[in-house]
């Protein structure tokens, strides 16, 4: 579950809200924050990644920009 989502972030900028549940991001599942790290780390361009959340029991599509620092 989404805890917070920084100000302009590539998150807030991509419809993540406080309360979504993350359960894919690109083409891995996420069941923890382990899978999280994981997929975060494996991303390895800029670019734009896809990610699935639930809200409100509801599944969401949404779009983020990669920016690595």
């Amino acid at each position: 579950m989404v805890m917070s989502v920084e100000e302009h972030s590539p998150a807030e900028n991509a419809g993540v809200r406080q309360g979504d549940i993350l359960v894919s991001l690109g083409d891995h599942k996420i069941g923890s924050v382990a899978d999280l790290r994981v997929a975060l780390s494996s991303i390895d361009a800029e670019g734009k990644v896809q990610l699935r959340a639930i809200r409100s029991n509801e599944v969401m599509e949404l779009t983020a920009e990669v920016v690595l620092q």
